[in-house]
């Protein structure tokens, strides 16, 4: 007993000396997101609580060997039968399918959007994609309690002012023929995102029509991320190959460019961060083989892989992200004079993210 003790000692002191002189990391690349820094002592954080959690965040963020700790979590958990790992359930198929809650501001979020409606004289639609587990719910294992994201997004649709368009149908449709999510990661591929493409624009490109081209295959997304499954299959990435007489323009970076994807994202973890460059508040796209036509697109990053597509049929389409633009979207639309706006928001962020409320 004293031996044992003495050894738990030991390791304790072990990992305590380890965690104060090894340097520390700002970023998780297994994670794709910034660590928590060492807090600033305050004393009014310490009396509201909120400088305890930051001290429990930072050491569990910068905790030896965490991510070994995690894939021996996810190999236990799978050898004695869990099938949920971090709210992602172990689908069929290799598939990782996160679980969303209900939307919990619904009425909020359709004045909001009604409200806004009201104060821009333009055409507006609202896309709302669902996720996998909804989609592919044939990929769930038997045991999963997901929310009725169909009956959700129909609620939103029927109370708001706006024409909604309606891609769960298309994707069902075509969920049997071809890979329309990643598997290890949140996003729909880009053939998903084609099928969203068709139901908006009428005169859409046939697929057979358009050139996909496969740039990686070792991908390991967002869901990856949360499981660290140890046997997990790979994605692979392919983009379509469009018009070359484009000009990009990243506001908020002051950079311009004449290509929709930046390809120095193969070599990071992020691999879908190469479509439209991750996030920017604004983008300005311009496509000099087609005249005045323009479309803002207020989005997340499920857009960035469809905007390419879009792309071959607007002279001019801007992309505005709430999540990081923080000035007056209405004002932007009187200005820059534009008569058709898409909305397209993942079921996903709605569930967990308030940042569509910004839009005003």
């Amino acid at each position: 007993m004293k031996k044992l003790t003495i050894f738990v000692i030991v390791v304790v002191l072990s990992f305590t000396i380890f965690f104060l002189v090894a340097p520390k990391k700002t970023f998780s690349l297994l994670e794709n997101r910034t660590l928590e820094s060492k807090p600033v002592f305050k004393v009014e954080d310490v009396i509201n609580g909120k400088y305890m959690n930051k001290i429990e965040n930072y050491i569990s963020d910068h905790f030896p060997i965490k991510n070994t700790f995690l894939y021996i979590k996810t190999f236990i958990f799978r050898i004695i039968g869990f099938d949920e790992i971090n709210d992602v359930y172990m689908g069929k198929d290799n598939y990782l399918i996160e679980n969303y809650p209900e939307i919990d501001y619904k009425d909020e979020l359709v004045t909001n959007l009604n409200d806004f409606k009201d104060k821009v004289n333009v055409s507006l639609k609202l896309m709302i994609v669902p996720t996998k587990s909804e989609v592919l719910k044939e990929k769930l294992p038997s045991n999963s309690k997901v929310v009725d994201e169909e009956k959700e997004i129909s609620y939103i649709c029927r109370n708001v002012n706006i024409d909604c368009i309606d891609i769960l149908s298309a994707l069902k449709e075509e969920k049997d023929n071809t890979q329309l999510f990643y598997k290890t990661d949140h996003h729909w591929t880009s053939i998903g995102a084609y099928f969203a493409y068709k139901e908006y624009i009428k005169d859409s490109i046939e697929l057979n029509n358009l050139h996909l081209k496969e740039i990686a295959n070792d991908f390991l997304g967002s869901t990856y991320s949360k499981t660290t499954n140890y046997n997990q299959e790979k994605d692979s990435i392919f983009i379509f190959e469009g018009t070359s007489n484009l000009e990009v323009e990243y506001t908020d970076k002051n950079v311009k460019t004449s290509s929709l994807y930046n390809f120095d994202y193969l070599d990071k973890k992020d691999k879908y961060s190469l479509f439209l460059d991750n996030n920017h508040d604004l983008i300005k796209i311009i496509n000099n083989d087609v005249d005045d036509s323009y479309l803002l697109v207020i989005k997340d990053s499920f857009a960035n892989s469809l905007i390419p597509l879009l792309i071959n049929h607007y002279h001019e389409i801007d992309v505005i992200d709430p999540r990081y633009y923080k000035r007056s979207i209405s004002k932007y639309i009187s200005d820059n004079k534009i008569e058709e706006v898409l909305i397209i928001y993942n079921y996903g962020t709605l569930a967990t993210d308030k940042n569509i409320l910004s839009i005003r």
